[in-house]
């Protein structure tokens, strides 16, 4: 993962918090408003140079999501959407949270200019994250005395993208676009695995974050690389970004005043913020 975000590929993440209780209101919470207020405007994968992501910690944190570039001659050969569980996501000492989300991915082939013979791909992620009590805060560095430990369990919205291209290196596996929606993938991330509160690998009883995650470009391209090298992301140092922002039930201060804990902003670019549940 890049600092804060997760072990950066494109994998991603949730789950289910200790406790049955919480479990069956964010099921609740899907049925009724379903997953549309998670996003702040992420646009789509035809937008360029659009404001699509912000951040309300720090306004100037803002991700523009950018289609295929102009006179590239796209050809759409992949467009998939799935439903992610139990994925570890990551902060900056340690997985924090556990998160549900729809996440859907559109990839172009570029037969002309600067990038031909390449592919370009936008990435979107819509959903809730779950923090157990006694998870080390996702904007926290993990050393004294600046480790901010959860007080208690809670879950909020979060939407991210990331967008990009692959080297031409790689081919695309099938031999006609693929549109699919996938279902349910299960990342195999869990609470307990989440409050041991550390990725160290050195470490006794360090985290091993989601077990069985998926990643769409291991599977539609090849040769695999799982060094993910051929996977470019972006051209301008601000290609990813991910806003994390808590139920106010579980806000340090539902009245606002304490906004840097109740959100947490995960770019590229900068970060800002906290998630830091309230007692």
């Amino acid at each position: 993962m890049t600092a804060g975000r997760r072990v950066w590929k494109n994998a991603n993440r949730r789950g289910i918090i200790a406790g049955g209780a919480l479990a069956a209101i964010l099921v609740g919470i899907f049925a009724v408003s379903g997953l549309g207020a998670a996003f702040t405007g992420l646009g789509g994968p035809h937008t360029t140079n659009v404001p699509a992501l912000r951040c309300f910690v720090s306004g100037a944190l803002t991700l523009a999501m950018s289609g295929p570039p102009a006179g590239s001659h796209a050809k759409k050969v992949l467009s998939l959407t799935w439903y992610a569980v139990n994925d570890e996501d990551s902060g900056f000492a340690g997985y924090w949270a556990l998160d549900s989300y729809t996440s859907t991915v559109t990839v172009w082939y570029l037969s002309a200019g600067t990038y031909k013979g390449d592919y370009w791909w936008v990435h979107t992620y819509n959903g809730l994250f779950q923090v157990p009590q006694g998870a080390l805060s996702p904007g926290e560095t993990g050393t004294t005395p600046n480790k901010v430990w959860e007080p208690a369990a809670g879950y909020g919205t979060m939407a991210g993208g990331d967008y990009g291209y692959i080297t031409k290196t790689e081919s695309f596996t099938s031999a006609t676009p693929i549109t699919a929606n996938l279902g349910t993938k299960d990342y195999g991330g869990t609470t307990s695995d989440i409050l041991l509160g550390t990725y160290s690998g050195n470490v006794s009883g360090s985290q091993t974050g989601p077990t069985t995650a998926y990643s769409w470009y291991l599977t539609y391209f090849t040769p695999a690389d799982p060094s993910y090298a051929n996977l470019i992301y972006g051209l301008n140092g601000n290609a990813w970004g991910f806003v994390y922002t808590l139920n106010p039930a579980f806000q340090t201060n539902p009245h606002g005043s304490s906004a840097s804990a109740n959100q947490w902003c995960n770019f590229g670019a900068g970060d800002a913020g906290d998630i830091v549940t309230a007692a």
